[in-house]
Order: C-alpha cells, then structure tokens, then sequence
C-alpha cells in the first residue's frame, strides 16, 4: 500500500511503499477518495498514473514562500520524481494511444 508518513517531531514527509498488513489507515489529508486510477494499467502505466496523481497533489502544496512547508513539500516533489513527470506522462499517452483505460486515468491524475 501507498502511503504518506509525517514525523512527528521533525515533520519530514516521506512516501513510499508499506505491507498493508497492520496498517490503519487515520484519514486521507483531503485527498479523494475515488479508487485508484492505476488499478488494473499496465505496469508501466500505473506507475506514472500514480506518481502523476502524487506530484498533482504536492505541486498544489506549494506556495512558493520559501517555508518550512514549502522546503518539506520541495523535498517530496524531489522524491516522487516530479521534474520529469510531464515528459513520462506523454510517453505512456504516446505508448498507449488506443487504450482509452490508460488515457482516461491520465487524464484523472492530472486533476488537481
């Protein structure tokens, strides 16, 4: 399972890949609820489907203010790969032109 953890003391956020197993998940911090639009992609697809969604998401974060927030939020678009997610979202719509499925959760993804 995917997932965002905030230390509690330092505030770093990290993401990253968890065994569901024992985990409890405690809200969504304002993300939708709307199931994955990587579900049931290809591989490939899926991937940049979710890493898509997640920097949609950060880049809407920032605020550009130079806070402690903004360094923390710089610090997870850097992590998700972000500087090179436009360049992978238009090779997966090239590599999977026919395949509306893919298209579609692109198109998702990229909703802020």
């Amino acid at each position: 399972m995917a997932g965002l953890y905030t230390h509690p003391k330092t505030g770093k956020i990290s993401s990253g890949w968890v065994k569901g197993d024992g985990v409890q998940a405690t809200g969504s911090m304002g993300l939708d609820s709307r199931p994955s639009p990587a579900a049931q992609l290809p591989r490939d697809a899926a991937g940049v489907v979710e890493r898509l969604a997640n920097c949609t998401h950060f880049m809407g974060e920032f605020n550009g203010d130079g806070s402690e927030h903004d360094k923390r939020i710089n610090a997870t678009l850097t992590e998700l790969r972000c500087g090179s997610i436009e360049d992978e979202t238009a090779a997966m719509r090239k590599k999977y032109a026919g395949n509306a499925s893919v298209q579609q959760a692109l198109d998702q993804a990229a909703e802020p």
